[in-house]
């Protein structure tokens, strides 16, 4: 589940989570992190990546709070600049123990290339992972 942010849903995303595990599915979620999930919503989940906004997202700092309690999962940023990795260092440093995502912002292949050649050094020295956004570099929107 994503797009948007899911845990807006509230308790009614419990029987859409057990209406899916009934397929025989697996549940993945992946939320901003602004709103914590419901009680019991949990034992539902496979795997939560927490993407939490930073200032490149436009939302005011309020808007982009994290939640006091947040699942185990990993950390995924939307960076386009170096010197926004020191943002995503100080939310890194209040979650320890993650694993960390970095996907660069871009609108088409040839500015996230470039995004990524010039983030991959500071990444690295990080012990992080950096990621196309791949819908992008297919030209697919």
């Amino acid at each position: 589940l994503t797009g948007g942010e899911p845990m807006i849903a509230g308790d009614e995303l419990i029987p859409l989570a057990q209406a899916i595990i009934k397929t025989g599915r697996s549940l993945d979620i992946e939320t901003n992190g602004t709103i914590s999930p419901p009680a019991g919503f949990a034992k539902y989940i496979d795997n939560y990546v927490i993407s939490p906004k930073l200032s490149n997202s436009g939302l005011w700092l309020a808007d982009r709070k994290l939640a006091e309690a947040l699942p185990p999962g990993p950390l995924k940023f939307v960076v386009a600049k170096v010197d926004e990795l020191d943002e995503a260092k100080e939310i890194v440093e209040k979650m320890p123990g993650r694993e960390i995502f970095i996907r660069t912002q871009g609108a088409d292949p040839k500015e996230m290339v470039y995004t990524m050649k010039t983030l991959r050094p500071a990444v690295e020295a990080l012990g992080w992972r950096l990621l196309p956004r791949l819908h992008i570099l297919l030209g697919i929107t």
